[in-house]
């Protein structure tokens, strides 16, 4: 797919430029709990619990759906004439300072919704993880305080940074990665409802590449179909997916101990911009019955070192130079 974006050569329909100027991921979000895929028994549990709400702590993978739950399940209580007034979202990791707990979340909390038909706000503490000591503990009292006219709901990845206390005060809910197939069969409507041809065999690959994240996947999908053409296939995703004979390559090279060329082509794979390459180095390992058992036990060893150092904060080279220099022949 060839395709100048600083040309006005190109013209484009009036629906064409509609597709261009929504994002999927926004576009096709779920309005309401029983659009939420994959989480049923979750969406069960709050529908049921909707007279009676209890705080919420929502913990699980990226694109499981989390976020779009508690959209969807406050969309469904106040409808869009009142969610603005009756819904305070924010974002922990922009926001986590014990003065936003004490003047912006309290000065919301300390009112009600002002309606008969539900009697409670909701306050939504996205990536809730990254929330201070100091704020979790004036949080918990926040909480405890105005419990008769606000609801709490925290989401995160994980509950290892989310103290006792605040975990005690709310209903914990476990969001499971979303099974592949459903995903495949979500993003299959949304890419015939677009008109867009997408081989069942890419879908597929951005699935795996992306770990079940529905997120990741509309928006790469969005931003191929950008450039206007009807059909997406595996060539155009050459940013995304790594060719078997590079990563087959990449460990040869490795297994040589040679650092001038560990160099080389660790730079050339820097240079190509693909995506998750730990990620899909891991996969193809894992699948090489031509490896022996024990190199494969050290090499995913190896990955999962490097990858903690990359959330951490180190640089992508450094840390596949590293990898690659370490890939010994056993």
């Amino acid at each position: 797919m060839s395709f100048n974006f600083f040309s006005c050569e190109k013209k484009t329909s009036a629906a064409e430029q509609k597709r261009f100027s929504e994002i999927f991921n926004e576009k096709y979000k779920p309005k309401t709990l029983d659009k939420v895929i994959g989480q049923d028994n979750i969406t069960s549990v709050l529908r049921k619990c909707k007279n009676n709400m209890p705080h919420l702590l929502f913990y699980g993978p990226p694109g499981s759906g989390k976020t779009t739950t508690i959209n969807a399940l406050c969309n469904e209580l106040y409808g869009n004439r009142n969610i603005k007034n009756c819904v305070l979202h924010l974002n922990a990791s922009d926001e986590c300072g014990i003065s936003v707990v004490r003047d912006k979340i309290k000065h919301f909390a300390q009112f009600g919704t002002g309606t008969n038909q539900v009697t409670f706000k909701f306050v939504i503490l996205d990536e809730a993880d990254n929330i201070t000591d100091d704020a979790q503990t004036a949080l918990r009292r926040t909480i405890e305080i105005y419990s008769r006219t606000t609801r709490f709901c925290l989401i995160c990845n994980s509950l290892s940074n989310i103290s006792h206390p605040l975990r005690s005060r709310c209903a914990i809910f476990r969001f499971k990665t979303v099974p592949q197939q459903n995903i495949v069969s979500h993003i299959q409507c949304i890419v015939e409802r677009e008109n867009i041809n997408v081989s069942p065999s890419v879908i597929t690959n951005l699935v795996n590449v992306y770990e079940n994240d529905i997120r990741q996947i509309l928006i790469q999908i969005g931003a191929l179909s950008c450039v206007g053409d009807k059909v997406i296939t595996k060539d155009d995703t050459f940013n995304t997916f790594i060719p078997q004979s590079v990563m087959k390559e990449f460990i040869q090279c490795g297994q040589r101990q040679n650092f001038t060329e560990i160099i080389t082509f660790v730079k050339s794979i820097i240079s190509r911009g693909y995506s998750n390459v730990l990620k899909q180095l891991c996969l193809y390992v894992l699948s090489d019955e031509s490896l022996c058992e024990d190199f494969v036990k050290r090499t995913v060893q190896l990955i999962s070192e490097c990858e903690e150092k990359m959330v951490n904060g180190s640089d992508d080279t450094i840390q596949l130079l590293w990898l690659a220099s370490n890939l010994k022949p056993v």
